[in-house]
């Protein structure tokens, strides 16, 4: 089999994983709107991933490179989304708009950063590797609130002999997805 073949395999697969990884987040926003309340959830996973998905965007138009392109102003759009779903049901409104606000902030000096240079290598360097810690930030996140979270899960377990708090569909995605980005590489 043409190596490129195997290559443009794995980057589609990459593609629409990482796009059903995306695609998680209805569920969240789906109980918010349920709810009519974000409860004690916080809205920094979609600040985050709205970031994330940005950068990667840029990155993926200074290198010419049109999957990633693509599946990240999918990506953006849908954070940003997620963040104003959010946003309709926190009490806590202007914490979510501080943090989009400073988010839009550093994106837009990303630009500014990328029109100002001449050297596009560099700021794809540089931008590549913002992009990877704010992916970690990401899917990250949900670990601020771990300590609470197994707590509640642990309780679900002893008392309601129950796993319906865990978020089985997110979980399987990320695990999905970075599997097949690691096996991209190869």
């Amino acid at each position: 089999m043409n190596p490129m073949t195997v290559k443009d395999i794995l980057a589609n697969t990459a593609s629409v994983c990482t796009i059903l990884q995306f695609l998680s987040g209805l569920l969240v926003c789906r109980k918010f709107i349920k709810n009519k309340s974000v409860g004690d959830a916080s809205g920094l996973a979609f600040v985050t991933g709205f970031i994330s998905c940005s950068l990667w965007m840029i990155y993926g138009m200074l290198i010419n490179d049109k999957s990633i392109t693509v599946v990240n102003i999918f990506g953006s759009s849908l954070q940003f989304f997620y963040a104003f779903t959010f946003y309709i049901y926190t009490v806590k409104k202007n914490v979510i708009v501080k943090q989009m606000l400073v988010a839009l902030t550093f994106i837009s000096f990303m630009y500014l950063y990328w029109f100002a240079s001449s050297d596009v290598d560099s700021v794809a360097r540089l931008v590549g590797f913002i992009s990877c810690a704010f992916t970690i930030a990401f899917f990250a996140s949900p670990l601020v609130s771990l300590v609470s979270w197994s707590v509640m899960y642990c309780f679900n377990l002893v008392q309601l002999q129950s796993l319906k708090s865990i978020p089985h569909f997110i979980t399987m995605a990320v695990a999905i997805e970075m599997i097949v980005l690691d096996l991209k590489h190869y």
